[in-house]
């Protein structure tokens, strides 16, 4: 029994790695969002040597406009123009193009192994030994069809990886 359920648990990561997108989003002692919201209505239109938050939404400025969130952050001189997943321009920036629907499926987040972070699912910020919590014997936590955004809390800089499924 215990043999078949790992095979199954195998089967079903091997098919969410095939219709996912991942990145990885440092997590600071500030809560840091780790998963967007898929509908932004602060996005700004994309302008050149624009100073990019992490966190932050920009709507593309050329024929068909898309929506990105900013992974990491920097100063753009590459205005996203990809129609799927994530992708990183020269200048750095990592960017999470939207879905045009405003939905995903599924959001799974994982921690280091090492690491404990605290999150919070209902759109505020995260804070410290309060929420949610990924740590070794809770090395992940799913987002089945879940609109909103992710923020999440560290006491010691750690990587949280996302899949995102759309």
């Amino acid at each position: 029994m215990k043999k078949s359920m790992i095979i199954s648990a195998i089967m079903v990561l091997c098919c969410l790695a095939a219709h996912a997108q991942s990145y990885g989003v440092a997590v600071t002692n500030s809560s840091t969002v780790i998963v967007p919201s898929m509908v932004s209505y602060t996005a700004v239109p994309w302008t050149n040597n624009h100073v990019v938050a992490q966190g932050a939404y920009v709507t593309s400025t050329n024929a068909a406009a898309y929506t990105y969130w900013a992974v990491n952050y920097g100063t753009g001189t590459n205005m996203p123009v990809h129609t799927y997943g994530v992708s990183t321009g020269a200048d750095g920036i990592e960017w999470l193009k939207l879905p045009n629907n405003g939905r995903r499926l599924n959001a799974i987040i994982f921690a280091e192994a090492d690491k404990t972070v605290y999150y919070s699912n209902d759109g505020q910020d995260a804070v410290l030994l309060d929420g949610g919590i990924l740590d070794n014997l809770r090395p992940e936590r799913s987002f089945p069809v879940f609109q909103g955004k992710v923020t999440g809390i560290v006491a010691t800089n750690a990587l949280v990886t996302v899949q995102l499924e759309f």
